[in-house]
């Protein structure tokens, strides 16, 4: 069953390259594209961005009941929904702001409970090597994609909403393989007595 699991992880891992592939290629030249932003406007974009990192700690508290697959699956549909509404529902820049932050929350829930399931699903003899497999097989997809892109695009105009649409469509084809797996169950944390003298 282990050997099952670390298989539709390793699976679910590449098809992230693909996604990170669209985030790393795409997204600046969006952004550019259909709201010109200036320097400065692009630079503040970062606070929205990123302020999942933070809040993070706070969503993946109140999931922990789910156990960290099913956190997983979670975050791979936020990252859909968000990709998705970037390309199609984000009317104007406050609008686009907003599957922004679903977007980022998904992927910065993601990436520290992914290290997680990695972990419980090797031995701690082979952890190093299945550890090495799952980055190595998302790096390779990743750089895949980068070429594949690039040469497709090199003639062609990029259509922003179908690359959007992959994205999306490549996160929720990433959670149907992680829905597969055999979810941990989440682990108890030890209970403390408050004793007042």
């Amino acid at each position: 069953m282990k050997k099952r699991d670390f298989t539709l992880f390793l699976l679910a891992s590449a098809l992230l390259g693909i996604t990170q592939s669209i985030d790393t290629s795409f997204f600046n030249n969006f952004l550019n594209d259909s709201f010109r932003l200036t320097v400065s406007e692009r630079t503040i974009l970062e606070i929205p961005r990123e302020f999942p990192g933070f809040a993070v700690v706070f969503v993946s508290t109140l999931l922990l009941f789910l156990g960290d697959v099913r956190v997983a699956v979670v975050a791979n549909a936020l990252a859909a929904f968000g990709m998705m509404g970037m390309g199609f529902l984000a009317v104007d820049f406050n609008g686009m702001v907003l599957w922004l932050l679903i977007f980022s929350m998904g992927q910065h829930l993601y990436m520290p409970i992914s290290n997680s399931i990695a972990m419980n699903l090797s031995d701690q003899a082979n952890m190093g090597k299945r550890l090495g497999q799952i980055n190595g097989a998302n790096t390779f997809i990743f750089l895949l994609a980068n070429l594949t892109f690039a040469l497709i695009f090199k003639n062609i105009k990029v259509n922003y909403q179908m690359i959007f649409l992959i994205g999306a469509i490549t996160f929720l084809l990433a959670g149907c393989l992680l829905i597969l797996m055999v979810p941990n169950k989440p682990k108890k944390a030890k209970g403390y007595k408050l004793i007042l003298k």
